[in-house]
């Protein structure tokens, strides 16, 4: 009696736990290659935003955001580098604790680390198109999703 009841909780726990495995989200792969997608107009301070994403042994292993200027030719520099150079000034005069690069960096670390924006949620109301999910960023994100989003549609399998 004492074997038959160990048997029989033996074989409800090997079975819960293959349940549980079978139920359990299976990690994403993607195509390799390099995918890419640009947003369609520029934003209302004039920075039309790409993003590169490359995916290699079915992981994504860089992702680069940046915007081109695209309002006239006085701006040569894409974001990332104008920024770079302080230009943009959002840490030095904008209060933000970054300047816009370090956060868009930070941004696609987080890609690459979760291996898509899954986790990348975006709130509403008052924050609006921001995400805690990104440590040290505290720009708008949403966009920065919808076209990552969008690179990898050609990329899933």
């Amino acid at each position: 009696m004492r074997k038959s009841k160990s048997y029989t909780l033996l074989v409800v726990v090997l079975a819960m736990t293959a349940g549980l495995a079978a139920c359990a989200p299976k990690p994403v792969t993607y195509k390799d290659g390099t995918y890419r997608a640009p947003a369609a107009e520029a934003d209302a301070s004039g920075w039309k935003e790409y993003v590169e994403v490359k995916v290699e042994s079915g992981k994504i292993t860089k992702v680069t955001w940046d915007a081109t200027w695209d309002r006239d030719d006085t701006i040569k520099k894409t974001k990332k580098e104008y920024s770079r150079e302080g230009l943009l000034g959002m840490a030095e005069t904008g209060g933000a604790k970054s300047e816009w690069y370090e956060q868009a960096e930070a941004a696609e670390k987080h890609v690459v680390e979760k291996n898509g924006t899954s986790a990348l949620e975006i709130k509403t109301g008052e924050d609006a198109g921001k995400s805690d999910a990104i440590s040290g960023a505290t720009i708008k994100v949403d966009e920065f999703k919808r076209l990552v989003d969008k690179a990898l549609v050609n990329a899933k399998k």
